[in-house]
C-alpha cells in the first residue's frame, strides 16, 4: 500500500468511530429550505447500485471454504505464501464488510454504514465502490466534511467512478459552486448513463434558469426519460416553466405508467388537467388524490380547490359546495377556497352559503377584489341594487378595465331601468373584452331584467360564474 493510501485509508478509519462523528451538520438542504433534490437520486442509488444477491454471496463464501479445506493439508511454509494468503484472507473480509455496509445503507443506516465500510476500507482500500458508498453515506447523514473527505481519499489513490463525481456535484452545489456542479454532474452520465446520475444534472440545469439546456438534455436522452419516474416528473415541472400545460400533462402520465403506484405524480397530473381546463379528464385523478389526503389525514387544499373548480366548470355546482362547504369552517386561511364557494353556492341559488362564505373571505382579505366582485354579485342576486352598486364602484376603483364588473354593473342598471346606461356599459364592456360571453350576449338579446333567483331565473348568458 503507498504512502498515499496509508493515510488516506487511516483517516477514514479514525472517521468511522462515533465518538469522532458526532456531527453538527445540517442534512443538505437547498436554499429554499427543502430537502436536497438528489435525495430521491441517491435513494435509488441506495436500493439499486450496491445491493448483491445473498444468495450468491453465501454460495462465494462457501466454495471459498471448501477450497481452503481442500488444501488444509499443505502447509505454507514460505514467507511469499503466507503474505499472499493474508491478503486474500483481508480482501475476503473488506468484501463481506462491504456487503453488510451496503445493506445498512439500503435500510436507511447511514451511522452503521459509515463505520462498516471504514472498516471494509482499512482491510482493503482500493475498492472504488466503497468510497462512493462512504461519500454517499456521509451525504445522507449531512457532514459534508465527511463526504468531501472520502471523494479525496478515493481520488488521491487514482479512484475515478460516477458515483464520486455525483458526490461532489452535490458538495459543490451545496457550497453555492453551480458551474462546478454542472461538471461534475455532467461526468457522472458521462461514465454511467443511468437516469440516477441524469436527474441531478438536468435538476442544476433548471436551478441554474437553463432551461432550454435542460430540455436539450432530456430530449436527446428520451429514451431513458420515458421510462424513468423521476425523469419524467422532472421533464413536466420543466414544460410546466415553460408554459406548456399539454407536454406536463403527457409527461405525468409517463411518469404514472412508470411508478402507479404514486399519489404524487397522480395528484400533480390532476392538477395540471385541470389547469388546462380538461376536467372531464381530471377528475379521476383528483378524486383519487383526495381520497388518499383522507386516508392520512390531510385536507389537500389545492386538491379540494382544483376538483371543487372542475366541478363547477362543469355544471355540477351543488357538487362543488359540498366538497367545500364544511372545509372552508375549518380553515379560514384558505381564501381561495372560500371564492370558489361562493360562486359555487351562487351558480346553485344558495345564496345563504354563497354570503356566509363571502363574509369569511371578506373577514380574512377586506380589500380583495374579487371578494368586492362576489359581493356584488350576491347583493345584486338578493335586489340589493344599491349595496352591489358600492361594492362595483369599489372594485371598478382598483381595477377599471375589469369587464364582468363592468358587466355587472350593466345589470343594476337594467333592473333600475337604466337601459341606455346599461347599454353603454355593456357596449364598454365588449370593447375592453371582445371574447366576454356576458356582454355579447345581452347586447344580442336586450335588456329585460333579470329576475331574482326565487322567481326561477338563471344568471345572464356568458355569465362568469368560474371567474
Amino acid at each position: 500500500m503507498t504512502a498515499t493510501a496509508s493515510s488516506a485509508v487511516s483517516e477514514l478509519t479514525d472517521a468511522a468511530n462515533p465518538k469522532l462523528w458526532t456531527s453538527a451538520h445540517a442534512r443538505p438542504r437547498t436554499a429554499s429550505g427543502s430537502p436536497s433534490c438528489h435525495a430521491f437520486a441517491r435513494a435509488k442509488l441506495r436500493s439499486g447500485t450496491f445491493q448483491k444477491n445473498r444468495i450468491a454471496s453465501a454460495v462465494v463464501i462457501v466454495a471459498s471454504a471448501m477450497l481452503g479445506a481442500g488444501n488444509g493439508c499443505k502447509s505454507m511454509s514460505h514467507p511469499a505464501d503466507v503474505k499472499h494468503a493474508e491478503v486474500e484472507w483481508r480482501q475476503v473480509r473488506a468484501r463481506l464488510k462491504h456487503r453488510l455496509a451496503a445493506q445498512h445503507y439500503s435500510a436507511g443506516r447511514f451511522d452503521e454504514t459509515v463505520e462498516v465500510i471504514a472498516e471494509s476500507l482499512s482491510l482493503d482500500p482500493r475498492q472504488p465502490n466503497a468510497y462512493v458508498l462512504l461519500a454517499n453515506a456521509n451525504l445522507e447523514r449531512g457532514d459534508l466534511a465527511a463526504a468531501d473527505l472520502a471523494v479525496r481519499a478515493a481520488w488521491s489513490i487514482g479512484v475515478d467512478a460516477a458515483g464520486l463525481h455525483f458526490a461532489e456535484g452535490v458538495l459543490l452545489e451545496q457550497r453555492e459552486e453551480q458551474g462546478g456542479a454542472l461538471t461534475e454532474y455532467a461526468q457522472a452520465f458521462e461514465r454511467d448513463p443511468r437516469p440516477e446520475f441524469l436527474s441531478p444534472y438536468v435538476e442544476c440545469l433548471v436551478g441554474a434558469d437553463r432551461l432550454d439546456e435542460a430540455q436539450d438534455i432530456l430530449s436527446k436522452n428520451a429514451r431513458i426519460v420515458d421510462t424513468d419516474a423521476t425523469l419524467s416528473v422532472i421533464a413536466a415541472r420543466l414544460a410546466l416553466l415553460r408554459e406548456n400545460l399539454q407536454d406536463a400533462a403527457e409527461c405525468y402520465r409517463r411518469a404514472l405508467v412508470a411508478q402507479p403506484e404514486c399519489k404524487t405524480i397522480e395528484r400533480d397530473l390532476g392538477l395540471v388537467l385541470a389547469r388546462s381546463g380538461r376536467c372531464d379528464e381530471a377528475s379521476s385523478p383528483l378524486e383519487a388524490a383526495l381520497i388518499d389526503c383522507a386516508a392520512w389525514n390531510h385536507h389537500c387544499g389545492a386538491v379540494r380547490r382544483t376538483l371543487a373548480g372542475c366541478r363547477l366548470a362543469m355544471g355540477q355546482p351543488e357538487k362543488a359546495v359540498e366538497l367545500l362547504q364544511a372545509y372552508v369552517e375549518t380553515h379560514p386561511d384558505d381564501h381561495p377556497a372560500m371564492l370558489i364557494l361562493a360562486k359555487s353556492a351562487v351558480a346553485a341559488g344558495d345564496l345563504i352559503t354563497g354570503a356566509r362564505a363571502i363574509d369569511l373571505a371578506r373577514s380574512a382579505r377586506p380589500d380583495d377584489a374579487e371578494v368586492g366582485f362576489m359581493t356584488a354579485v350576491i347583493e345584486w342576486r338578493r335586489g340589493r341594487l344599491r349595496q352591489a352598486t358600492d361594492a362595483i364602484a369599489a372594485v371598478l376603483a382598483v381595477r377599471p378595465d375589469d369587464a364582468d364588473a363592468i358587466c355587472l354593473l350593466g345589470e343594476v342598471l337594467t333592473a333600475q331601468g337604466r337601459e341606455d346606461d346599461a347599454k353603454a356599459m355593456f357596449a364598454r364592456a365588449a370593447s375592453l373584452s371582445p371574447e366576454n360571453g356576458w356582454a355579447a350576449g345581452r347586447l344580442q338579446k336586450g335588456f329585460a331584467p333579470i329576475g331574482k333567483p326565487s322567481q326561477g331565473s338563471s344568471e345572464p348568458s356568458g355569465f362568469p360564474s368560474n371567474r
